[in-house]
């Protein structure tokens, strides 16, 4: 048993003003795969906030190989890739001070069922409320399709999660404290509430200042080549004359290359350049 004190971080008010602001940032997302996903982020966050307050090192999760696997595709959508690995691993060390423990992620749904069964043991659980489960989005669609796979073809979605585990993080060198970090870096709603302000001294790290993946931006043609059809799709029109669209194609280079790197000279934007892919679509979305 663990008392907690309930200091500033914890007190009623505070959770008062916290939900708040959540409410705020949530409301500013246009789409649903977006409110999922920074909800998603929120809860690893607050299981290791709550962890440090705890001196507690180590959180256990339940997830089950179906759950990773629905984990898998919608990462792959949502443009998270480079966090794959760590969202299915056994251990997510992201944060040196809090690891992410997934001890029963080698089991499937009948495994566990059949356990609680044999050992006549009766499942204490608190309801679990799911958000925008009635809404379309990329994480429920995909859920859809993996609960389909399981009914029909139960050794695919074993075979989805076998691949996801073989996958590896990459390897990140330095890691500082996030941006902002006013209470050991429990202010991470900041970046998205409009109120985390950057100095010209504040490093570039190795890692995102929200989810903590590495970053996956510079170099990528992949990023590039999206920005460039978005900028192409926005200047480029039937009126525009064989010179002017050679001469808008140089210059379209050259700005997509800046935003896929954050060099941008708006100070919002300037952000990016703090933020993986998954966490800039959220950002985007918020501040569109």
């Amino acid at each position: 048993c663990v008392e907690i004190s309930f200091d500033e971080a914890f007190s009623p008010t505070g959770f008062e003003q916290d939900e708040k602001r959540l409410l705020q940032v949530l409301e500013a997302a246009r789409s649903v795969s977006s409110k999922q996903d920074l909800l998603e982020q929120v809860h690893k966050q607050t299981y290791r906030s709550v962890a440090k307050a705890l001196n507690c090192n180590y959180v256990f999760l339940s997830d089950i190989g179906i759950d990773l696997a629905k984990t898998l595709l919608s990462n792959v959508a949502l443009g998270r890739g480079c966090s794959i690995a760590q969202d299915m691993a056994f251990c997510d060390d992201r944060d040196e001070a809090v690891k992410l423990i997934r001890p029963i992620r080698d089991l499937n749904p009948d495994e566990v069922s059949n356990y609680l069964k044999f050992c006549e043991a009766q499942l204490l659980h608190l309801p679990q409320v799911k958000h925008f489960e009635d809404k379309p989005s990329l994480q429920n669609l995909t859920a859809k399709f993996i609960d389909n796979l399981q009914q029909s073809f139960p050794s695919t979605v074993s075979t989805v999660f076998r691949t996801g585990d073989k996958l590896e993080a990459p390897k990140t060198v330095h890691k500082i404290a996030p941006v902002n970090d006013t209470q050991n870096g429990t202010d991470f709603l900041a970046l998205f509430d409009k109120k985390l302000t950057l100095t010209v001294q504040s490093p570039v790290a190795e890692c995102c200042r929200f989810c903590g993946a590495a970053l996956d931006y510079r170099g990528s043609k992949t990023l590039f080549a999206t920005e460039y059809s978005r900028l192409v799709s926005s200047r480029i029109n039937a009126a525009c004359s064989h010179e002017d669209i050679l001469l808008k194609s140089k210059q379209m280079e050259l700005d997509a290359e800046r935003v896929v790197n954050g060099e941008d000279d708006d100070e919002r934007r300037d952000l990016l350049k703090h933020l993986c892919h998954g966490c800039r679509n959220i950002f985007e979305d918020i501040n569109e």
